[in-house]
């Protein structure tokens, strides 16, 4: 009987976190709910919801939050949870410039900020990056207690524990720790590819993804690959894309080879052929222009060689956004879809591709929602 009555005892503590749980992610996915509601859509007992309520109030996770509309009768309180009770940090860090960006629970951004600053592996760079942090944190009057940590997003291939680079070409760190990049950030630091990041924030954005492969145009490429709604990674590296040769006398890429996707289809590819920023090149396009046209018809047909090439390996969404991404029309997707079935051999059905729900970077958010998914798994 004693075991029993041990087994029991074990149990409840268990039982209660997960009933506190239970209430608090149903308040979190409905925004707005009444006690009665909560009872009703996890059938528990009146007594029990009231309990943990109040100990979500007392923990700052939840609040009363007005009343709900009442069919007749006395109006229910709602709950709402407190959305910036826990924030989180993301890093972007560029070859000329870094952002930083905060989200709440929700993954909402509360504030964001640039600096122009070139990436440096010295001291003088980290000591800079942690001033700004802490500036940021005065100027949005940030709680420390409240901040889960800070996820750095960077062009480089990191471990698998996200603590350490193991290859960057780009940035010329190789070798670099979270440690020594947080030397002067006074909360937690995590390592992860800015595509990898990317593929966090679309996937928080879109719930409905099963199988699908990020293309990131930025100035430099990238991608994701999306299996049954994860990220996933090979042995010691990711979805390397941008590496996969289309045309083996092409140009030089910075990994060494020549004729990466790289060179033919990331923002910088097509500056450098067009001889002009981004903004030129498409207002040109968009009035008419025929060289711009001619020019643009060629950045496609190397896009949709390179997708057909992934589509042979696994036929999926693909998915577009970067910098360059946020320039396209419904026109432009029209156009890449047609190429890509052109030159699929097998005839099963049209290519789906689709704008990413993003239109400027998403590399800060995605560094940052890891923070935010571990903080809601615990609760």
């Amino acid at each position: 009987m004693e075991l029993i009555s041990d087994a029991k005892a074990v149990r409840t503590p268990e039982l209660r976190r997960s009933n506190r749980r239970s209430v608090f992610m149903e308040i979190y996915k409905k925004r707005s709910v009444s006690k009665e509601q909560i009872k009703l859509a996890l059938g528990l007992s009146l007594p029990t919801v009231t309990q943990n309520l109040q100990e979500l109030e007392e923990l700052g996770l939840i609040r009363k939050q007005g009343l709900l509309s009442s069919t007749g009768g006395r109006k229910a309180s709602a709950y709402a949870v407190v959305n910036d009770f826990r924030v989180a940090i993301g890093l972007y860090l560029q070859k000329e410039a870094y952002s930083i960006e905060m989200i709440d629970l929700y993954g909402e951004v509360l504030a964001r900020k640039s600096v122009s600053c070139s990436f440096a592996r010295t001291d003088a760079y980290f000591r800079r990056l942690g001033e700004s942090l802490e500036s940021f944190f005065q100027e949005h009057a940030i709680d420390p207690a409240s901040v889960l940590g800070v996820g750095v997003a960077l062009e480089a291939i990191v471990s698998p524990d996200h603590q350490k680079v193991t290859y960057s070409e780009v940035y010329k760190c190789t070798g670099l720790s979270a440690e020594e990049l947080g030397k002067y950030i006074s909360f937690p630091v995590t390592l992860y590819h800015d595509s990898h990041a990317s593929a966090e924030a679309e996937l928080w954005a879109r719930s409905d993804i099963k199988n699908a492969v990020l293309i990131i145009l930025n100035h430099y490429m990238g991608g994701a690959l999306i299996i049954d709604g994860s990220i996933r990674e090979g042995a010691s590296f990711g979805c390397v894309l941008e590496h996969m040769q289309l045309q083996a006398d092409g140009p030089r890429c910075y990994c060494g080879k020549n004729g990466c996707f790289e060179t033919f289809c990331s923002a910088y590819a097509l500056e450098r052929d067009a001889g002009e920023p981004l903004d030129e090149f498409f207002a040109k396009l968009r009035s008419g222009d025929e060289k711009t046209a001619a020019l643009w018809e060629r950045y496609l047909q190397y896009l949709s060689r390179g997708i057909n090439n992934i589509r042979m390996l696994i036929d999926c969404e693909f998915i577009i956004g970067g910098h360059l991404g946020q320039y396209l029309t419904e026109e432009d997707f029209a156009r890449l879809r047609a190429l890509v079935d052109e030159k699929c051999p097998l005839k099963l059905g049209r290519t789906v591709i689709s704008p990413s729900e993003f239109r400027s970077e998403s590399a800060e958010k995605g560094a940052a929602l890891p923070a935010i998914k571990a903080f809601l798994q615990r609760v």
